[in-house]
């Protein structure tokens, strides 16, 4: 994976959501987020794919097969370590991924 292309970019200001499109041909993606701040405390970094030709198609019929893993360390030492997290990966859903926590 040392060949990447850089396929599009976006600034955001006081945004919940942004919109990439015209990314067909591709199979791999790779998202790099650079001081991403929410506007609402507490809510996860997510994405949702449309692989529909038609623009603002359906996004139920748009699959992800992922896995999460979450790496954290509390402060009462509680929970440490890279932790596979089951209720946030999906197998052929059609849900928001999560991202961040």
């Amino acid at each position: 994976m040392s060949d990447w292309k850089l396929i599009s970019e976006a600034t955001a200001s006081d945004a919940a959501s942004v919109e990439f499109t015209d990314l067909s041909g591709f199979k791999i993606f790779k998202f790099v987020f650079i001081d991403v701040q929410p506007v609402t405390d507490s809510k996860p970094l997510a994405f949702q794919v449309n692989a529909s030709d038609d623009v603002g198609g359906d996004f139920d019929e748009s699959y992800i097969t992922s896995t999460f893993f979450d790496a954290d360390h509390t402060e009462g030492d509680i929970a440490s370590g890279p932790q596979y997290e089951t209720g946030d990966d999906q197998a052929q859903g059609t849900s928001y991924q999560r991202i961040t926590r």
